[in-house]
């Protein structure tokens, strides 16, 4: 037993170790054929697959398609991503557009909006003035006043926005310059290439990176063109297959009849035979085998005869044969089968139910009497008929399908020679890419260049913005100033009196320009520093006080009579207006620092410009080079003699060389002579619209002139008004301020309520510090009567003690001192 079980034991190691090496072997195997599968169709979207018309020579072949490389997919993805960020920019400008249209509606719809608002408003105001007399008339004047005020303001903000929307002498429609832009662009230019005066349109400019992006979409395109004709060729032979199932189907049933009948169809004999030496249909199926396979391979390594193969090549296909009748599972094949269609169906029954009576019918024989033989002709019509309508069906399907064949196989041939072109049009893309990328360096120089100059134009014209922007606050200052001046003046002659004697001393001091101390102009954080140096410069800040108090004290007082309030009125109107011309030097020194300023920009921007107009002068002479170095790339296209015509001087006939001759295309060619009447016709309407358009421009002048009559004739309507009513022309605005201002009287209202509702407090405070008065009153008058009560009942008690320490005297020792002690105490309690 013992043997026995180191036997086995060894046996088993030894399998363990057949198999190691087996699975070793396999694996070996396996990975070679994986590596020759990867490196020959690894890299294969499609390999080639012919798919074959039945008995005829039509045949089509899927293209052989090599996947794109990731370097490829990843260009593609990111030119989407810019063809797609370019799309949607574009739409957002024109959703911008249309919004700005809508805002533009929508601010006419305003306007007109105000337009009836201020007539409903005059309205109201002219209701409204008719009801005087009284304090609601007077408020409801204020109130129409206010509104009125309200009205011109109004009036005169639009009319200032109108003024700013006045177009300039020199302003032009952007609708008219966007038309010549396009004209300019879509200019049909028939001038050639390689003309000296031709000029690269910047939208035609070509670079390497441009060049690339139409490589990647020509790759993309071949790539996509091939995979959507392969998937048809894969799906017409999908179809095949389904082709083939059902003839297989009605050939099975046609021998059937064929049997009943004794009769034979000679012309569906291979139909569905394959040609000799035909590639496979599933060339995908290639790795895949089943038992058979490995049969026939055993038998090829231990070299069997042909014949003995032969022999159990017909052994099996008699065991599948009665393996598929028996309804077995056996080889799967490479297409499920489809259900039986109805006429096969229809044809099996039919054929079945005839069998069965041309059974009965011949096992009766001539016993069967006339009514049998006329059911067994009926029978034998029927399969004739039946086998008629087989035929006819499967002449159709087969001729339907070898038509689909040939004519993908033409739409093939079309899309062969279009992929040719392709591949030679990427060829010349190529030549072109390798001249690109020697200008690369030079293009890219001429670009940071001209970018350089754009960024510089960009921030100088920032500058020069900025600079007019502050040049503006200046002068928006300096008018404030101007007006603060004036206003000063104002005051001055108001303070002094128009008819006063003393005016013109008084203006002389006022006009005098006098030295005023340092301490004056220097503010808080400057005292500070001034007492901190006092210390160091004690007798040089004597020296210029005691001359600053020699020119200061110079003036000898106020004229004689004058109001010595008045005069001080007139120093310090004086101080302010000396400090008025002090801001104002100031101001004059920034504005004139921001006009150097604003020199030496527009100085900087004419240079700026000058060398922009050089570089791209120098681009464009470099793209003109660099288009003349790409005409001389040799192109490949495909023309037939029938598409040439020559309209040199022999007409008819092409010449030996065409060196000095144009390729132009028909199109192109009657475009050009169509041009011609297309232009007269364009000539036409422009003239015809100009003339249009003046009179237009002589209806739209006479109606400004009648505007602007019309406005002289109110002016004058209404400064005669004004005469006729103040004997002057007046100031509504100075008006307006003068008279009572509605939010003055609301918040009088609003005083006048405060104080009735003050009073009416007060006077409840007042009653209520009368009955708590009288509360007081009582309760001091109660209090006072509990204290007589306590007076009395304290001395009731003091005689009650007397007399009982009378009582207790009669016996006990008469020490008095004690009660007398209590009584004090008592006494001051009390």
């Amino acid at each position: 037993q013992e043997y026995v079980k180191n036997l086995t034991d060894n046996m088993d190691v030894r399998i363990e170790d057949v198999k190691f090496e087996l699975a070793w072997t396999c694996e070996f195997h396996e990975r070679g054929r994986q590596k020759l599968k990867d490196y020959f169709l690894g890299k294969l979207d499609f390999e080639q697959i012919e798919v074959r018309g039945f008995r005829t020579p039509h045949r089509v072949a899927t293209f052989r398609c090599p996947s794109m490389s990731t370097e490829l997919q990843a260009s593609l993805a990111r030119l989407h991503e810019l063809i797609f960020a370019a799309g949607k920019d574009s739409d957002g400008e024109e959703g911008g557009s249309g919004d700005a249209q809508k805002a533009v509606g929508a601010g006419k719809t305003n306007t007109q909006a105000g337009e009836h608002g201020e007539g409903a408003e005059a309205a109201g105001s002219d209701a409204g003035d008719a009801v005087p007399g009284t304090a609601h008339g007077m408020t409801k004047g204020a109130e129409q006043r206010e509104l009125r005020r309200q009205q011109r303001v109004q009036r005169k903000q639009e009319m200032n926005e109108l003024e700013k929307t006045k177009p300039s002498d020199t302003y032009e429609d952007p609708r008219d310059l966007e038309a010549i832009a396009h004209a300019e662009a879509t200019l049909g230019n028939y001038m050639l290439k390689t003309s000296e005066s031709y000029q690269v349109p910047e939208s035609q400019r070509m670079n390497a990176e441009k060049k690339r992006r139409q490589m990647y979409l020509l790759e993309e395109s071949m790539h996509a063109i091939r995979t959507e004709f392969n998937q048809r060729v894969l799906a017409l032979r999908e179809f095949r297959q389904q082709v083939r199932k059902e003839v297989t189907r009605d050939l099975s049933a046609l021998r059937e009849i064929d049997q009943q009948l004794g009769t034979h169809t000679p012309w569906v004999v291979g139909i569905l035979d394959d040609e000799p030496g035909a590639p496979p249909e599933y060339p995908e199926t290639r790795f895949d085998y089943s038992e058979a396979d490995l049969k026939s391979f055993e038998r090829q390594l231990k070299g069997q005869s042909a014949a003995a193969s032969l022999l159990d090549d017909m052994n099996e296909g008699k065991e599948q044969t009665a393996q598929a009748a028996s309804g077995e599972p056996g080889t799967a094949s490479p297409l499920e089968a489809v259900q039986v269609p109805w006429r096969s169906a229809l044809a099996s029954r039919r054929i079945t139910w005839l069998s069965l009576r041309a059974k009965i019918l011949h096992e009766k024989g001539e016993a069967c009497d006339e009514l049998g033989k006329a059911v067994a002709g009926e029978a034998f019509a029927r399969l004739r008929y039946d086998k008629a309508q087989l035929e006819e069906h499967i002449r159709q399907i087969v001729e339907t399908f070898n038509e689909a064949v040939a004519s993908i196989g033409k739409e093939k041939a079309k899309l062969e020679s279009d992929l040719k072109n392709a591949d030679m049009k990427l060829l010349v893309l190529y030549e072109e890419l390798l001249m690109l990328n020697e200008l690369e360096s030079k293009d890219a120089a001429l670009v940071k260049k001209a970018t350089k100059c754009r960024q510089d134009k960009t921030s100088i014209m920032h500058q020069i913005k900025e600079c007019q922007d502050q040049l503006g606050e200046r002068k928006a200052e300096i008018d404030q100033w101007h007006t603060e001046e004036q206003s000063l003046q104002a005051e001055f002659t108001e303070l002094v009196g128009e008819n006063s004697p003393f005016l013109q001393p008084l203006l002389k001091i006022y006009k005098k320009k006098v030295k005023r101390s340092k301490r004056k102009k220097m503010g808080a954080g400057d005292d500070d520093d001034f007492a901190s140096d006092s210390g160091e410069d004690d007798e040089d800040s004597d020296g210029d006080s005691d001359e600053d108090d020699d020119e200061l004290d110079d003036e000898v007082g106020p004229p004689l009579g004058c109001d010595v309030q008045i005069y001080d009125g007139v120093i310090e109107l004086r101080e302010k207006r000396l400090e008025m011309e002090d801001a104002l030097q100031e101001i004059h020194k920034a504005v004139e620092e921001l006009r150097k300023t604003h020199k030496k920009l527009m100085d900087e921007e004419k240079r700026i410009d000058h060398d922009q107009r050089a570089t791209d002068k120098e681009i464009q002479s470099f793209q003109t080079d660099k288009q003349r170095k790409l005409n001389q790339v040799p192109i490949v296209f495909a023309l037939r003699l029938s598409q040439v015509q020559c309209l040199g001087p022999e007409p008819g006939c092409l010449p030996e060389e065409l060196e000095d001759q144009v390729i132009f295309t028909r199109e192109g060619l009657n475009r050009v002579m169509s041009r011609i009447t297309e232009l007269h016709r364009e000539k036409a309407e422009v003239k015809s619209s100009h003339k249009q358009l003046q009179k237009e421009f002589r209806v739209r002048k006479k109606e400004k002139n009648a505007k602007i009559q019309n406005m002289e004739e109110l002016q004058a309507k209404f400064q005669d008004i004004q005469m006729l009513k103040f004997g002057q022309v007046v100031d509504l605005d100075l008006i307006e301020r003068s008279a009572p201002n509605k939010y003055v009287q609301e918040l009088q209202e609003k005083v006048t309520d405060a104080e009735i509702e003050h009073r009416r407090m007060i006077g409840e405070w007042e009653k209520r510090i009368e009955k708590m008065k009288k509360d007081l009153t009582k309760v001091t008058t109660e209090n006072t009567s509990l204290m007589e009560q306590i007076v009395s009942m304290g001395s009731a008690q003091m005689e009650l003690d007397s007399a009982l320490n009378a009582r207790i005297a009669n016996v006990t020792v008469n020490d008095t001192e004690p009660l007398v002690e209590q009584r004090e105490l008592e006494q001051q309690r009390l």
